[in-house]
């Protein structure tokens, strides 16, 4: 087996769990959303925290393994490779953000959790913040980006 072929491999299989990830944040955050119960709000944010790395991870993996990818075949002056750069910064940028807002909306549900209240306005409140949720739908948007550069490679 090549070293293309491992490249290959290891850029679509982080492509995967990118947008695996991306599917489960945005279903928990509809169920955060919905949600009242303090407990509930609780575990759905770890979840959503730990699903969100996840999907930090499938990006960096999917932007590596396809540096390398693009070195192995010497495609790097295309200007869909330059475009897929710049995605997938802002993509691990808006991951890191979505990561310490659902870490700040934590804290509040704890506090809430601590002070023994089962159902609480502030905990419901915290979670229904616009950063809450614009993460998730910008990292869903830029998925449909990064597809249709990798798919179509306009400008080549």
């Amino acid at each position: 087996m090549s070293a293309i072929h491992v490249y290959l491999f290891l850029h679509v299989a982080s492509a995967f769990v990118l947008v695996s990830a991306a599917a489960i944040t945005m279903t928990l955050t509809v169920m955060l959303r919905k949600s009242r119960n303090t407990q509930a709000i609780a575990m759905l944010l770890g979840l959503r925290a730990r699903t969100m790395i996840s999907g930090f991870i499938g990006a960096l993996g999917a932007l590596i393994f396809g540096s390398l990818l693009a070195d192995k075949q010497a495609l790097t002056n295309p200007g869909w490779i330059k475009a897929s750069y710049i995605t997938w910064f802002v993509m691990l940028v808006v991951f890191v953000i979505g990561f310490f807002a659902t870490r700040a909306a934590r804290k509040v549900v704890k506090s809430e959790l601590d002070a023994g209240h089962t159902e609480s306005q502030a905990a419901s409140d915290a979670v229904n913040k616009p950063m809450i949720m614009l993460p998730v739908m910008v990292v869903n948007v830029l998925i449909l980006v990064f597809l249709y550069l990798m798919t179509f490679k306009p400008g080549m």
